[in-house]
């Protein structure tokens, strides 16, 4: 069995966990309360979720050898992926409007993930459209882009179901470390199953540099004053 085709295997079981474990992490503060949520975060999940959806359908598809319906589906990308960057940094900077001038350093870690994530979304994504005639580094690059957003979900999960972390910043580096965690497989799984390819190395890079800012972005002052003019240009 070519590489390609064990990964595809593999992801028809990791890519939906993942899809529900956005869908459990959000369940008490989104779905429980969607009728008082505002319109800009019912986009914001909405694009999320169906990214999250539709990595997982993608990886059956392929599977299966609908590769068809799989590159038909993943024209869509091309409207999604741009929109998941634009309403993620718009519903981050309104989340600093309603901080104003109440800067915290929770506050700050927010705003940390909120950009580093969505950020190194685009740039992987970027990189699977760069590389989508390179199957083995086009898929890897796109569950990459799963893994960036995942933390979301899984620290809200840390937060409302799991003792001892009721706090939001560690439950913030504990879904964090579970991603590196998870990534590091990856890594090891590809060497398992062939050799090392660099878009997982490049997805744990980019969760180390978020997993660093998010504990000394909110002693900088420079950062407090992007978050802060983020907040204001709203």
């Amino acid at each position: 069995m070519s590489q390609i085709a064990r990964l595809g295997r593999q992801a028809t079981y990791f890519l939906p966990l993942m899809f529900l474990a956005a869908v459990v992490g959000f369940w008490p503060s989104y779905f429980t309360a969607f009728a008082s949520t505002r319109v800009s975060l019912h986009v914001h999940g909405l694009l999320m979720l169906t990214w999250m959806a539709t990595l997982a359908v993608q990886a059956v598809l392929f599977r299966t050898g609908q590769l068809v319906w799989h590159r038909r589906i993943g024209r869509l990308s091309f409207a999604v992926a741009p929109l998941i960057v634009a309403v993620g940094l718009l519903v981050t900077r309104e989340f600093m409007g309603r901080v104003g001038s109440n800067v915290t350093r929770v506050s700050l870690e927010i705003f940390t993930i909120s950009m580093i994530s969505i950020l190194a979304f685009g740039l992987l994504y970027g990189l699977a459209i760069y590389y989508r005639r390179v199957p083995e580094l086009h898929a890897r690059y796109m569950v990459g882009t799963g893994l960036m957003v995942i933390g979301a979900g899984l620290l809200r999960i840390f937060q409302n179901w799991v003792p001892g972390f009721s706090s939001l910043s560690s439950a913030t580096h504990a879904g964090v470390v579970v991603v590196e965690v998870a990534t590091i497989g990856l890594i090891l799984n590809d060497r398992r199953i062939g050799r090392i390819r660099a878009p997982f190395v490049v997805v744990l890079l980019l969760i180390a540099l978020l997993h660093a800012m998010l504990w000394k972005a909110p002693d900088w002052g420079w950062w407090r004053n992007l978050a802060v003019w983020a907040g204001q240009a709203t």
